[in-house]
């Protein structure tokens, strides 16, 4: 399956996001700690018992603007260290520049070494702000609060529910993003711009406060006269749309890293990571898939109904037709379209549960209720499998769209905001036109022969290729221009079939198309269970071979006896083809069967297929011009695939999702260097001061040796170093290995398994901090 459109989609999607995640958020993990008050802490200083003392970076979620972004001094106080995963604050310090208080709120803290760039721009807790600071308002009870006409506007307890779950705050947010990393136009006053900037963010800075206590005040930013609520969102709309940030605007983008890299020339903050770190190192993923219809064998027809058949095809109808009704009341909100779409698909769940749980609405006789309901239901997912991957009526739409291509004249012209599938941003470029055959190919290889770089669009209307030109030479222009550029293509005078689909020729899948082909998402959606039964179920003994008078087997006789019931080992390579070959863009690289490493043939497209690199064994029996491959299913052997290790992370809520070992075993770093500072610091508080190296036991097999500099060593019994570092800045300068990571893992949860230990969360399932390590 991993041949699939749906696959390829799906993979496509997830590596792009993962680009996504590095250019929109770094791919830096914050530590966090619940706000817990201490008012006999000095300010500017805070306790946060698992991190290294020393400079740390603090703030809050959602942050309203730097000014919420600040150092400050993390002490182990001798008392507040025993309470882990806490971060101990002056109540004063969390109110003023973190709008905190200590019903929960989480705050993000991380050591100032790890982010040395934004320490470097982090104002230290007590300095003065750059902006107006933002004060928590009274709150408004929601069971107070009246309309214009001194009733009240809420009710009852449902009504309070619904409003307090409403805010605007991820709105408001975004638009302190998009302002906030806004640019002055050219030749605009720099300084009239800072001045009107900084004006509206004052107000979007004091309505994020407000959004942020809707659970708790019935009070929004829309009623709030001292910042303009009524008008704000209109007035921040208005300054993107004159000032935009390409970062918010792309961000959600589902071509971002699919087609073009994030849009990142401008100056900011907000687009370095972007520039600097990501776009270098991007490049396109590039996935090939097989078309739908030649993954229709998974449910064979010959045990369909034809009741079951109409009903299926009914509903992908439906479900196309809806489809575009919410595309045309959506238009380009692509949250707003996923989010209709989810909605329509638990309607047809729902309606298929029905169906199927009924017994006069069952495609089948309801004898045998149990075994015949399942029988039904899998029917129904065989049903919407085979329309889904039906193969589309392509070879006449592709034959007139060659007929028409025979009219048309090849154009140059030079084109103003033309869309290019690898660039974000519209550009004026020049774009030569040639209609869909052996031309289309001959200009590529021109062009790349000349190293003139260009991007290849299949026209969504015509029959024709569009290269987008790159950095053409006067002399270039004018000799193009001199030859197409009079010419023109009347769509009066083409005779256009009325039913058109543009459906370019197969050797011209280098070209890049403009329209989604579609995966059968709707067979996958609504039957997942049975899909994945019946790829668990599936057999075959039989392959279908194409090709064999095009390969190297053309002249051999399969039909003799030298062939009859032999059995032989077949293994599925890679067709490799010279660029030159009539049918390289069509064939080159994909599957083929071989024999000793000569190819035999390509799969039949409603035959059974294997992945590149599987071998079995089969007997071949001619066929026409095909051969049936008879296949021993326990001879199948498929290629082993590396696949790299994940692990799960805890996030800031406490719940696991899945990250890079590197973190989590960086993590286990930090508690060891927490756990062997606690230690280090109680032998130093029951002692007098000494110079001498403090050496203690690190459960049954480790021994830590620390200097009075912070300078540690961990050694194991057979005096090899586990790993080296500072107590005091929590440098890492031997790394611990992710093999010794686990082994500290695993002395840690022996630990736990102790009678009357509290058990808590960690990588593999249980929470692992430094007051877990054992030290003697």
């Amino acid at each position: 399956m991993i041949e699939t459109p749906k696959f390829r989609k799906f993979a496509t999607d997830y590596i792009a996001n993962q680009w996504r995640d590095l250019a929109i958020k770094g791919g830096y993990n914050h530590n966090s700690g619940m706000a817990m008050p201490c008012d006999r802490l000095t300010r500017g200083k805070i306790c946060v018992p698992h991190l290294p003392e020393g400079d740390v970076i603090l703030t809050r979620y959602p942050i309203v603007n730097s000014d919420n972004i600040r150092l400050y001094q993390n002490i182990h106080d001798p008392e507040l260290k025993k309470t882990r995963n806490v971060v101990w604050i002056h109540p004063k310090d969390a109110e003023e520049y973190h709008q905190a208080d200590f019903d929960g709120d989480q705050l993000m803290v991380s050591p100032a070494s790890k982010l040395p760039n934004i320490a470097q721009e982090a104002l230290r807790a007590g300095e003065p702000g750059r902006f107006e600071p933002v004060k928590q308002r009274p709150k408004l009870a929601y069971t107070e609060i009246t309309d214009e006409e001194g009733n009240l506007k809420y009710k009852n307890l449902a009504e309070i529910a619904a409003a307090s779950s409403q805010n605007k705050v991820g709105l408001v947010a975004t638009n302190i993003g998009r302002v906030q990393s806004s640019m002055p136009q050219d030749g605009e006053n720099v300084e009239r711009f800072g001045r009107r900037q900084r004006k509206l963010l004052n107000r979007l800075f004091q309505a994020l406060q407000v959004e942020v206590d809707s659970p708790k005040s019935a009070e929004r930013f829309e009623d709030i006269k001292e910042i303009g609520g009524e008008n704000l969102l209109a007035d921040a709309k208005k300054w993107s749309e004159s000032h935009p940030s390409y970062f918010f605007d792309f961000k959600k983008d589902e071509r971002l890293y699919r087609s073009f890299a994030m849009p990142a020339d401008a100056p900011g903050s907000i687009n370095v990571i972007a520039r600097v770190v990501v776009n270098p190192v991007w490049e396109p993923t590039r996935i090939r898939s097989r078309d739908r219809h030649e993954f229709r064998y998974l449910f064979p027809k010959e045990t369909l109904s034809v009741d079951a058949l109409e009903w299926a095809e009914e509903l992908k109808t439906r479900f196309q037709e809806a489809r575009d009704e919410i595309k045309e009341r959506v238009g380009d909100d692509r949250e707003a379209f996923n989010e209709e779409l989810g909605k329509l698909y638990e309607s047809y769940r729902a309606e298929i549960d029905e169906l199927f749980t009924t017994p006069e609405e069952r495609f089948v006789n309801p004898a045998e209720r149990l075994s015949q309901c399942v029988a039904s239901r899998r029917e129904g997912a065989a049903a919407l499998w085979h329309t889904q991957h039906t193969r589309p009526e392509l070879d006449r739409h592709r034959k007139d769209c060659l007929k028409l291509a025979e009219q048309m004249e090849i154009t140059f012209s030079f084109e103003h905001d033309y869309e290019l599938p690898s660039v974000a941003l519209p550009q004026d470029i020049y774009v030569l036109s040639v209609p869909f055959g052996a031309g289309a190919i001959k200009w590529k290889e021109s062009l790349e022969q000349k190293g003139i770089k260009f991007d290849a669009t299949i026209h969504p209307q015509l029959p024709l290729i569009e290269f987008a030109l790159k950095d053409l030479s006067p002399k270039v222009v004018d000799k193009l221009a001199a030859k197409f550029g009079e010419n023109i293509n009347d769509l009066d005078e083409l005779n256009i079939p009325k039913d058109l689909r543009i459906i370019p020729p197969a050797d011209h899948s280098w070209a890049t198309s403009r329209q989604d082909s579609g995966v059968g998402a709707l067979a996958y959606n609504l039957f997942t269970e049975e899909v994945c039964q019946q790829l668990q179920d599936f057999q075959f003994d039989e392959i279908k071979v194409l090709g064999i008078k095009y390969n190297d087997f053309a002249n051999e006789n399969f039909a003799s006896k030298q062939w009859k019931k032999r059995s032989v080992t077949l293994e599925v390579g890679v067709f490799e083809l010279p660029e030159s070959h009539p049918e390289f863009y069509r064939y080159n690289g994909t599957p083929i069967l071989q024999i000793d490493g000569k190819n035999l043939g390509t799969f039949a497209p409603d035959s059974p297929k294997l992945p590149i690199g599987a071998t079995f064994a089969a007997t071949l029996q001619p066929d026409g011009s095909s051969i049936i491959l008879k296949v021993n299913p326990e001879s199948i052997n498929l290629p082993e695939v590396p696949l790299p290790e994940s692990e799960p992370k805890l996030d800031t809520a406490g719940q696991f999702r899945a990250i890079h070992r590197e973190l989590w075993r960086k993590e286990m770093f930090d508690n060891l260097v927490g756990a062997i500072a606690t230690t280090y610091e109680q032998r130093q508080a029951n002692q007098s001061a000494s110079n001498e190296i403090e050496q203690f036991k690190i459960g049954s097999h480790w021994t830590a040796y620390v200097q009075p500099s912070g300078d540690f060593i961990v050694r194991n019994e057979d005096k090899r170093t586990i790993c080296r570092g500072n107590l005091q800045t929590g440098e890492e300068i031997f790394p611990l290995s992710e093999e010794r990571a686990s082994e500290l893992e695993t002395m840690i949860l022996e630990r736990e398994r102790l009678p009357h230990r509290k058990h808590e969360l960690s990588n593999n399932g249980n929470h692992i901090s430094s007051q877990d390590i054992e030290l003697n």
